[in-house]
């Protein structure tokens, strides 16, 4: 067939074709949708009834038609005859045989491992402190006011450039305040306030004490804790040696973790420090060396009871504390004195604690504090009874969250690092174990816890089978003790400090530099180099501040001294500072014995950097004290000790 006649085969006959195809497509679909399973075969029930049997088929045990039942190969009998004879143990045998101990899973109690206080530094004070007393009058009162000064003419000064002016005071007047005393924000400023009595006394003064540099704290009138009758503050001239130290609190605290919190029946509110009482002792070392000392030397000289008792029945109140609460405990951080018109700030401190001015520590009122400690120390002193009898339903509810003795402990995240420990050791002519003036001493403390194996709350006491065989040796003394006594003493110590550096008595006078006049200066050649050579001899103004025993009260003398001066003069009148009102009496009779000894005065040069000013260089001065020490003073940090104590402002210095 040739191409034309295919060509028109298809022509003809194509859709024909097309058309037997699609027909024999469709009946082979009708086809196979007549051969399906209709949808009512394959109900959800019939699925799963058939589901089942596929899998008890799988379940069922076929191992019989697999596997033929096997049979033993080998003499059971012969085999157990074997295992049962003897074998010679002699290769086996070791030299040291072990020894069988008993397992224990449980962590036993230590005792905890105490640091003791550290850095201890002694220093002399001599202070005014406010004083309790039942009468409001006191001896200074009857005295009269003391005259007006007469106003210092000086040299008109140059007019220095106010573009230096600007940046060398920062467009202030030279004092970083406008009254030139630091804007009068001193720590004492603000502290408290005189009541209207004591304000009422002083109204008649021509002169006062600068508010600016009193940084004193500001007495009030308390409540006597024993008959509750109100009692004033009076000055009372108190000389007294501070002592400050480290308490390690973050090694106590660890420590007290290492061994007692991965132990089994750990109580957080029984297993954490609790610090409940301090002791200082103190060592006279004027003729024996600090590496001699035994114990014999070392005598008790206060503890937390006696601290507590001096401040509720001798001092009138206490200064605000500048040491943040978390960096302070109230079993061994003595309250400061209350100090009058000086800063306290400069003592009492100790430079491993942070300082922060603290306006509102005294919510509670003194006698609050003064009687929440007195309570605590009561407790102290009958908690054990007082645990056994029913004590232990004393909660934290009775305001003894802090260190009060039988109080729960408090669990810290991040414990300081220290805590500072203070004490103070008062002169006392009434009592024969106080410091004497001239002698030396050296001090150590220890700081004592509550025993966390051995709480004062017998409802806390761990189980004795949870202790370690040392710790429940020495408990059981204890609780032997207690049973026969009725008391739980429960009071760990840490070790002594070491020895505190020497410290005395400090006298009863201060001295501050003042300014040098401008020296006339006189150059010469010599070898060759110009030598300048003062044509006068030096001197400078001085502040002799004494207190007067008499009457308890700072006694201001301005003075011109020179090298070789012997600062010791007597008046027939002079000028005395009521510490109480700020207001300035007449004295008597003014007499001042430094023992001090002006050995040389620098200072009083032209300073060459400024040309339009006639600034001249700071003074320094150099000089004995009266304990025979070599000591250095200077304008610029006496400056304002003496612009006070000079009343500068008064006579327009």
């Amino acid at each position: 067939m040739d191409t034309d006649a295919i060509k028109q085969f298809f022509v003809k006959h194509g859709e024909k074709v097309v058309l037997g195809v699609v027909a024999a497509f469709s009946a082979v679909l009708i086809y196979l949708g007549i051969a399906q399973e209709p949808y009512d075969a394959k109900t959800p029930d019939q699925l799963q009834t058939e589901a089942q049997q596929v899998r008890t088929q799988i379940d069922d045990d076929h191992t019989a038609a697999i596997l033929d039942e096997r049979q033993p190969t080998f003499d059971i009998v012969s085999r157990t005859e074997k295992a049962q004879s003897p074998v010679n143990d002699l290769p086996y045998k070791l030299v040291n045989t072990w020894i069988r101990t008993e397992e224990d899973s449980s962590i036993r109690r230590q005792d905890p491992k105490l640091s003791a206080p550290e850095n201890l530094i002694a220093q002399g004070m001599t202070s005014i402190l406010a004083r309790r007393s039942f009468e409001a009058e006191y001896s200074m009162l009857e005295l009269e006011p003391a005259d007006e000064l007469e106003k210092v003419e000086e040299r008109p000064k140059r007019r220095p450039r106010k573009r230096r002016n600007q940046m060398m005071m920062g467009g202030g007047d030279g004092y970083g305040g406008g009254d030139g005393y630091g804007g009068g924000d001193g720590y004492g400023e603000d502290m408290g306030m005189m009541d209207e009595s004591m304000m009422a006394s002083s109204s008649s003064a021509n002169r006062k004490f600068p508010t600016a540099a009193d940084f004193g704290m500001k007495p009030q009138n308390t409540t006597s804790i024993r008959n509750e009758l109100t009692q004033y503050p009076v000055p009372q001239t108190t000389r007294y040696i501070c002592g400050t130290g480290a308490m390690p609190h973050e090694a106590v605290y660890r420590a007290f973790e290492a061994a007692l919190k991965d132990a089994t029946g750990y109580e957080p509110r029984r297993d954490v420090p609790q610090y409940i009482d301090f002791e200082v002792q103190r060592a006279d070392v004027t003729e024996k060396p600090v590496d001699q000392l035994t114990d014999e030397d070392w005598i008790l000289v206060t503890n937390r009871e006696q601290s507590t008792m001096t401040y509720g029945q001798v001092w009138s109140g206490f200064a605000p504390e500048i040491v943040p609460e978390e960096f302070r405990d109230i079993a061994f951080t003595t309250w400061m004195p209350p100090v009058l018109l000086d800063d306290y700030s400069k003592f009492g401190m100790h430079p491993q604690i942070p300082l922060v001015v603290d306006d509102s520590e005294n919510e509670k009122s003194i006698e609050e504090q003064i009687a929440e400690e007195q309570e605590a120390q009561l407790k102290l002193k009958i908690g054990g009874a007082g645990a056994a009898a029913g004590y232990d339903e004393m909660s934290m509810e009775d305001g003894y969250s802090g260190s009060s003795y039988g109080s729960f402990g408090v669990v810290e995240e991040d414990p300081a690092e220290f805590k500072l420990v203070r004490f103070f050791d008062f002169e006392n002519g009434r009592n024969e174990n106080s410091p004497k003036p001239g002698r030396k001493y050296v001090y150590r403390v220890r700081i004592g816890l509550q025993d966390p194996n051995f709480p004062i709350r017998a409802s806390l006491q761990p189980e004795l089978k949870t202790l370690s065989p040392d710790v429940f040796a020495r408990v059981s003394v204890l609780l032997d003790k207690a049973e026969q006594t009725g008391e739980r003493v429960s009071k760990i110590w840490t070790d002594w400090s070491e020895p505190s550096n020497p410290a005395m008595l400090a006298d009863l006078n201060s001295i501050y530099a003042g300014p040098v006049p401008e020296k006339r200066m006189q150059k010469f050649q010599l070898g060759g180099r110009t030598v300048s050579v003062a044509r006068d001899a030096a001197k400078t103004k001085m502040v002799i501040r004494g207190i007067d025993p008499r009457y308890n009260g700072f006694i201001p003398v301005w003075q011109d001294v020179s090298e070789g001066t012997v600062v010791a003069l007597k008046q027939e009148t002079g000028e005395i500072v009521d510490p109480i009102t700020g207001d300035v009496m007449k004295l008597p009779e003014a007499t001042i014995n430094t023992q001090t000894t002006v050995i040389g005065i620098d200072g009083g040069e032209k300073l060459s950097i400024v040309d339009d000013d006639e600034m001249v260089r700071p003074s320094q001065v150099l000089y004995f004290d009266g304990d025979g020490q070599l000591r250095v003073g200077g304008e610029v940090s006496d400056q304002e000790e003496y612009r006070a104590w000079s009343f500068a402002e008064d006579r327009d210095l």
